[in-house]
């Protein structure tokens, strides 16, 4: 069959067992909110999931990883894209502005993410969320496209260190602080962040924290990122907690609140031990 508009690619991951989701046009932003469907499982009906396109043609697509049982290897480099090919099993990819998305099944059963992995550390496993997929636009004008060639009938199982990876992501068995001791970590000031070091390392970070999220940018990924960057940074709960909570980039925090917060501070800081890296 040959697949043209965004509504007959969002049929066909439907009839794959991937949920698809409207997009935006040209960014990453969801077109709708889409968190009460992490809980469905297939078959997925295109009559109904498939809908959206069919009244704007012009959405971009994206697919959740929870319910559709993926886990996406994102490669954001040539280099990282050479090093995930290396190691793991021909499959499904998407030729992606900076890389590729190598597409696997998740037989973890585990819906948590690890990012900046690998030798490159431009490797991010994706098993929660959403990814980006054909035929949707990125912001720069680069069309996202499915690519390679001998490819198997079947999606494979994803490789054993991309398991892994997400073995050690998932969330600590430590509960997260209440909340009550979230707040107070506010009783007192923390010491400010060094941001030229802040901008050195990772110059977007500051922008995040300084303006939000920038159109066709991704507010989830961002957040994560920066607690990430802030962690790599040595920067203590008390600094990272309080600098997003009263950013602007902490809008998704102060909806979540500041227990959510703190939980995710303390998974970065248990997926960037160095043993937890493939």
């Amino acid at each position: 069959m040959h697949i043209v508009t965004s509504q007959e690619y969002a049929a066909l991951y439907c009839a794959l067992g991937w949920l698809p989701i409207p997009m935006i046009p040209r960014t990453k932003q969801p077109a709708a909110k889409y968190i009460h469907l992490n809980s469905l499982l297939p078959p997925f009906d295109a009559a109904h999931y498939a809908h959206p396109w069919g009244l704007r043609p012009d959405l971009g697509v994206a697919i959740l990883m929870r319910p559709s049982g993926l886990l996406v290897i994102d490669c954001d480099s040539p280099a990282a894209v050479h090093e995930a090919i290396s190691k793991s099993p021909p499959t499904w990819a998407v030729i992606t502005h900076h890389g590729a998305h190598l597409y696997y099944r998740n037989p973890t059963g585990l819906a948590v993410r690890a990012i900046h992995r690998g030798n490159s550390g431009k490797i991010d496993l994706m098993g929660n969320g959403y990814v980006i997929a054909p035929p949707s636009i990125h912001p720069s004008g680069h069309e996202y496209a499915w690519g390679g060639a001998d490819l198997p009938e079947h999606l494979p199982d994803a490789p054993e260190w991309a398991c892994r990876a997400l073995e050690t992501a998932r969330n600590t068995e430590v509960p997260p602080p209440t909340l009550e001791a979230a707040a107070a970590l506010f009783a007192t000031p923390a010491p400010p962040i060094d941001w030229i070091r802040v901008r050195a390392v990772n110059p977007k970070v500051h922008t995040f924290l300084m303006k939000g999220s920038q159109p066709g940018g991704d507010r989830s990924r961002d957040l994560w990122v920066t607690i990430n960057t802030l962690v790599r940074l040595g920067c203590s709960d008390e600094q990272i907690m309080q600098t997003i909570w009263n950013s602007a980039g902490g809008e998704k925090p102060r909806q979540k609140g500041l227990q959510w917060l703190a939980g995710e501070v303390q998974r970065a800081r248990m997926e960037l031990q160095p043993e937890s890296r493939p």
